[in-house]
């Protein structure tokens, strides 16, 4: 026959269990939210390369305008010249 005391018994030792369980998922709750935490780090960190690449190429292009403006300018300072020597002619 079981005695008050036994099932006593098995409801604290069913008590235990179950705090052991939450205990487990608190641990894995933690271990997910630190892996969160390292994806967001990662995407920041690649959304920050990502701005520094789109930097670079605004400057690249920035500089091919200004090749492209001295080019312009050498071939307009060309013709003058070449005007110059014909009415020099």
């Amino acid at each position: 026959m079981v005695t008050n005391i036994q099932i006593f018994i098995t409801n604290i030792q069913a008590i235990a269990t179950n705090i052991q369980a939450v205990v487990t998922n608190i641990q894995a709750f933690i271990t997910n939210v630190k892996a969160i935490a390292t994806n967001v780090e990662a995407v920041v960190t690649n959304a920050l390369t990502f701005v520094t690449n789109i930097q670079a190429i605004a400057t690249f292009v920035k500089a091919i305008a200004t090749n492209i403006q001295l080019l312009h300018k050498s071939f307009l300072i060309s013709r003058a010249s070449s005007s110059l020597e014909l009415d020099l002619r």
